[in-house]
């Protein structure tokens, strides 16, 4: 990169951290993995601006006093916003299909060394390793069975994952087949 182009990208770079949805304006050269982690942290859906669950919309929308506050078009804009909020769609319907395993993992790894927020139920399944599956039970409880590969889910996986669940609530996640087993080990029956 020319030392013009290091400094276009690192205005982009400040535009999305400010505002992820600017990654549709983002020219594809740069869109690198940094900066498109950057946009899917930082993507704001309509809904999120007026600070609207998804589960809510449908009371907000047949109230006559929220939209007469709405501007024009806004309507269906939210209806739109709702529509990709459900999809998960966001930001990364933005990145280029050949990073967007890489920014999944650069979340993982961000979100689990600097933050509270969880991205191992958001992380695709072909990303999940064995080891990387016993870490969240370990680390996070054993509520993560809930979103481990059926093929990890071995006998010692779910033996931990019970032990670490409060109320051994992930034994609902145990596959049926080791469920007897499990129910012997952890219980002692």
């Amino acid at each position: 990169m020319t030392d013009e182009e290091k400094e276009e990208y690192a205005d982009w770079l400040e535009i999305v951290k400010k505002n992820g949805r600017k990654i549709e304006d983002v020219p594809e050269r740069f869109k690198t993995v940094e900066l498109c982690a950057e946009a899917v942290k930082n993507f704001t859906y309509l809904l999120d601006e007026w600070d609207i669950e998804l589960e809510d919309l449908n009371g907000y929308l047949n109230d006559y006093y929220f939209k007469y506050k709405l501007e024009p078009g806004e309507y269906e804009k939210l209806i739109k916003a709702a529509k990709e909020k459900k999809e998960g769609k966001g930001a990364f319907k933005y990145v280029p299909e050949e990073i967007k395993d890489a920014v999944h993992l650069e979340l993982y790894e961000q979100r689990k060394l600097y933050s509270p927020e969880d991205y191992f139920p958001e992380l695709p399944e072909h990303l999940k390793t064995a080891e990387m599956c016993l870490e969240e039970i370990k680390r996070n409880g054993g509520y993560k069975l809930e979103y481990v590969p059926e093929k990890f889910k071995t006998l010692e996986l779910c033996i931990e994952a019970v032990k670490n669940s409060a109320n051994y609530s992930a034994f609902e996640y145990v596959p049926e087949s080791l469920k007897e087993e499990v129910t012997k080990i952890v219980f002692g029956i």
